[in-house]
């Protein structure tokens, strides 16, 4: 993940992430991903993606850590916020276990083309 995600406002957003622990890939079987972006640490998501229930997160390939990040355009158009600070983590069932993956700075890049 790059220390500063860019969603371009009105546009898909699609990346992918391999998640690393101590310099080795995780194997994601058995985990679920959620991620949340908020303008300050302590203010409510304004963006909220989950593997389960499938909304903007997919984990594609669990033994090689991949999971991918996916928001129509549609769902960008609708984004105001300016600036934030997001965080993607990894959970079992019933969060028994829950691993912080990454703690990013979020960027807003507003749409003029229309």
């Amino acid at each position: 993940m790059p220390d500063v995600l860019t969603i371009n406002q009105g546009a898909t957003l699609s990346k992918s992430i391999v998640v690393y622990f101590d310099g080795v890939v995780f194997d994601l079987t058995g985990y679920e991903a959620r991620l949340q972006v908020r303008e300050k640490s302590y203010a409510d998501p304004v963006i909220s993606l989950t593997s389960s229930p499938a909304a903007g997160l997919t984990i594609s390939d669990a033994t090689n850590g991949l999971i991918l990040i996916n928001m129509l355009a549609t769902a960008t158009d609708d984004l105001s916020f300016i600036s934030g600070v997001g965080q993607l983590e990894i959970y079992t069932t019933a969060d028994a276990i829950v691993y912080r993956v990454e703690t990013f700075d979020v960027v807003l890049s507003k749409e003029f083309t229309k």
